[in-house]
């Protein structure tokens, strides 16, 4: 009984920590550049739109006037104009926070 209760909370641990066999350069309780990558390309199917992917621990984000701190992969949309859209998502579970868009610069002098 002592063992089994002792593998239970050693087992219970190791899940609740995230670990596991494979190790990459983030840990393994966030998605992956891909599959932020492969979430952020349904908002845009356009072919001439370069991706980029950032990932960002404590970025600060405003919503309903609140600032709160996520762990996120920001994905960007360049489109050829210069304008992009950038897609907030939760690194955990890959949901959309935020999704922005910026207009190009255009100088008109």
């Amino acid at each position: 009984m002592k063992k089994t209760v002792l593998l239970l909370i050693i087992s219970l641990t190791v899940i609740l920590s995230g670990c596991s066999e494979n190790n990459n350069s983030t840990s393994s309780i966030y998605i992956t550049k891909d599959k932020s990558l492969e979430i952020a390309k349904k908002y845009e199917r356009n072919q001439d739109v370069k991706w980029e992917t950032k990932f960002e621990e404590d970025k600060e984000i405003e919503i309903n006037n609140k600032n709160e701190k996520y762990t996120v992969w920001v994905v960007t949309a360049n489109y050829p104009a210069g304008n992009k859209m950038l897609i907030y998502l939760n690194a955990i579970n890959g949901q959309e926070i935020v999704m922005t868009e910026e207009e190009a610069n255009i100088r008109t002098d």
